[in-house]
């Protein structure tokens, strides 16, 4: 393992102008500032006493850096990602160094640590969550669709959540998901990358541009061929509530800007609409055929995790279970 003493800062410095030496005080702002800018969902961790004699931490890539120097600590963990930081703040001028790595080399012990910060988000997709979506016409009088989020993995160095949807009384899954959320954003993988999915980050009057996937179909020689293909659609959030029959959720209602059915201003374009843990009031990873109504149509019943049980208030007049099917 290689051993490496830190004397000089050389780089992640932003040394300040201090007269005295820094107070813990000081040191917080600094790795506040620091960590003001990072988009994701974060907890900051203080070290509860100055290190009068310094600090060692290994990297991500096997280096012990010594610090021999008087400094303030403080451990950064990511709610998704399995990536983790120090920032380490030094007494004598303020100067700030960061510090990579994995979660496995973090404290022993995080109860001498105090929580500093937390940026929190709304888990998409928490384990064991479970939808139902309703699914009618195409000659399936009643035909629910059910979704459960079964497990983690990890892809590209992301931490993500494997989703999938069984057809009840077929009892096999239909298909699999991989999704990853960052703070209120929520992508999905396929055809070897990330694509954005749902945005609860998204303000009124904002333009949103979802990636939607479909089929592409091309014909050689009288015969008919598919190809997964994914495509933008753009809309604009109209109104953004706290949806109270959804444990006061937040809901958006978007207008397709781009809608390859209807004119994209015409008031009669279907709107999208989707709501924090729920997701997609359609269908829970929707296509390029879910807007398009004529083989019947789909619909949330309900939704469920550790902490919520929803059920959508038309679902709740039929006075039917969620895995109703006939």
């Amino acid at each position: 393992m290689k051993k490496i003493t830190i004397l000089i800062l050389l780089f992640a410095a932003c040394a300040l102008s201090l007269s005295a030496q820094v107070t813990q005080l000081q040191a917080d702002s600094i790795a506040l500032d620091r960590m003001s800018s990072d988009q994701r969902a974060y907890t900051l961790y203080a070290k509860q006493d100055l290190q009068d004699e310094g600090y060692t931490i290994t990297t991500s890539q096997g280096e012990v850096f010594e610090l021999d120097y008087p400094c303030w600590v403080y451990y950064v963990t990511y709610t998704n990602e399995i990536a983790t930081k120090y920032l380490v703040v030094k007494e004598s001028n303020g100067s700030l160094l960061e510090i990579n790595v994995r979660n496995d080399e973090g404290p022993d012990d995080l109860s001498e640590w105090e929580t500093l910060f937390t940026v929190p988000q709304i888990d998409f997709a928490p384990i064991g969550a479970e939808w139902y979506y309703h699914h009618s016409g195409a000659g399936l009088d009643c035909h629910p669709h059910h979704v459960v989020s079964e497990r983690d993995t990890i892809i590209n160095g992301y931490r993500c959540r494997i989703v999938k949807q069984y057809i009840p009384f077929q009892h096999e899954m239909t298909d699999e998901h991989i999704i990853r959320q960052e703070r209120g954003k929520v992508y999905f993988y396929h055809l070897n990358r990330f694509h954005l999915m749902l945005d609860f980050d998204a303000q009124i009057g904002d333009t949103v541009r979802l990636m939607v996937m479909y089929l592409h179909m091309y014909q050689v020689n009288g015969e008919f061929f598919f190809i997964d293909s994914i495509c933008p659609f753009e809309y604009r959030v109209e109104n953004i509530v706290n949806n109270s029959h959804y444990h006061g959720l937040r809901t958006f209602l978007l207008k397709p800007l781009v809608y390859p059915y209807t004119n994209p201003m015409d008031d009669d374009s279907p709107y999208l609409t989707y709501s924090e843990k729920v997701g997609f009031y359609r269908e829970f990873m929707i296509d390029l055929y879910d807007f398009d109504t004529s083989e019947g149509r789909r619909s949330f019943r309900c939704y469920s995790d550790h902490e919520i049980n929803v059920m959508s208030t038309w679902w709740q007049s039929q006075s039917l279970p969620c895995d109703y099917q006939r």
